[in-house]
């Protein structure tokens, strides 16, 4: 009801609620240095965007796309992710018998359908170019696996040494955290009666297949392991048992459009994984944010310069990205660095929740620790602050951490920055970059 909505305010509904993303992504402000890699994705989103909606106006989707889908008749292997922006609130009658149509999902103005199909992706561009539809974007689903409270005691703090103490500045109560992940064991101490099961992957059922999804959810909300004690912990669980917890694109964006109908604001969404860059996400991610949802995401764990640039989530314009640092600082062995990282947080050796029993807990390593740690804090700070746009969360992230504290990257880089609540525990001013100037930029300039 919600991408029905916005159509009703957009003369001629072309883009749908994808014309209010777009206006977002001129308004909304992100992190920094990250901006040289992310603008130029969010200007060719646009681009597209732009001159799909043109395409639309002249030439909207005919029913010759259901004889194109029916055409690719080979043995199905692989699944394509078809995102359309819609000029109208339907699809052509039909396409959800077609046989290679196995899912239709929405997330506000966009149609992605889920096709399966052994052709390749140049070869399902070219049959919807030849039916005469333009309005495209054709991405493979592909399949993602998860890479695996000295966290909390290096939120409060500005430099080392720890000194074994915690104080917060708030619980985020009120606020609501979606773990998309491997299932979370809802019933563990740490969740307190906080615990929600929202969605489940198609033919698993709620038994959490691997630690991961509440590892993660400790990190973020854990009763004594995350900043956001207070806040409800929603677990979408996507991970797959027959594909050893790891999951498809395709079941990704069911769980994320499952909080665009569903969810509640105001809320956090926790991505701690990662996969080949993918433009049917990235759009969905944007959709989200644009919609009032703070989306954060592990940079991932390759060791990496360029990879947070090249995956999603992690490239996507309106998703953070979150390095790991290890317990001196300093960049974290396993994890990415680089241009697209947005802010830093502790990823090494981190206790958490485990699903072995309700009293259990594990311990590992991976910027699929550090993200939840963010995705806490940006909770904390709707409860404190009652923000209902996103980019305050952003603004407010930047503006508590700690600037030039990572080692192993210079100093006076802008995403030199450590996720911290210490200035304002502390109520000393906030320091700024060593030329004083300021370190936010619009996504087009």
């Amino acid at each position: 009801m919600r991408g029905l909505l916005v159509c009703l305010l957009v003369a001629l509904s072309i883009i749908c609620a994808n014309a209010d993303f777009v206006e977002d992504m001129s308004q909304e402000t992100l992190f920094p240095l990250k901006q040289a890699a992310k603008r130029s994705l969010a200007n060719k989103i646009f681009q597209e965007n732009q001159k799909n909606s043109n395409l639309a106006s002249v030439e909207p989707l005919s029913s010759s796309l259901t004889t194109d889908l029916t055409s690719i008749d080979a043995p199905p292997s692989e699944y394509y992710l078809i995102s359309i922006n819609l000029g109208y609130n339907s699809l052509p009658s039909g396409i959800s018998q077609i046989p290679k149509v196995k899912d239709i999902m929405s997330v506000g103005g966009l149609k992605v359908i889920l096709v399966k199909t052994d052709q390749s992706r140049d070869a399902v561009l070219q049959e919807l170019r030849a039916a005469g539809y333009f309005n495209y974007q054709v991405e493979k689903s592909y399949q993602h696996t998860l890479h695996t409270q000295p966290t909390l005691d290096r939120l409060d703090q500005a430099t080392l040494p720890l000194d074994n103490s915690y104080t917060s500045i708030g619980e985020g109560a009120g606020v609501h955290l979606y773990i998309v992940d491997s299932g979370i064991l809802g019933s563990h101490e740490q969740f307190n009666g906080r615990y929600v099961l929202d969605f489940v992957a198609p033919g698993q059922n709620a038994t959490p297949c691997n630690f991961h999804g509440s590892w993660v959810a400790s990190a973020a909300a854990g009763e004594t392991m995350g900043p956001a004690s207070q806040s409800t912990i929603h677990d979408l669980h996507v991970g797959m048992v027959e594909l050893e917890c790891a999951f498809y694109t395709s079941t990704a964006i069911s769980a994320l459009s499952w909080i665009y109908e569903n969810g509640t604001l105001p809320g956090v969404i926790n991505l701690s994984w990662q996969g080949p860059g993918n433009s049917v996400l990235d759009a969905v991610i944007g959709q989200l944010y644009s919609l009032g949802y703070f989306i954060v995401t592990a940079a991932g764990n390759a060791g990496s310069p360029t990879a947070a640039c090249l995956n999603s989530p992690a490239r996507a314009p309106f998703a953070l990205s979150v390095g790991a640092i290890d317990e001196t600082d300093s960049i974290a062995y396993f994890s990415n660095y680089g241009d697209c990282i947005d802010i830093w947080a502790r990823g090494t050796d981190v206790p958490g929740a485990d699903v072995t029993g309700d009293t259990d807990y594990t311990v590992a390593s991976g910027t699929s620790v550090a993200a939840p740690v963010v995705s806490g804090l940006a909770a904390v700070y709707y409860s404190l602050f009652h923000y209902s746009v996103s980019s305050q969360i952003t603004i407010e992230l930047q503006q508590s951490s700690v600037y030039g504290q990572v080692l192993g990257m210079a100093s006076d880089l802008s995403n030199n920055r450590l996720a911290s609540i210490y200035w304002y525990q502390t109520g000393v001013s906030v320091p700024t970059t060593p030329t004083g100037e300021s370190s936010l930029l619009r996504v087009f300039d």
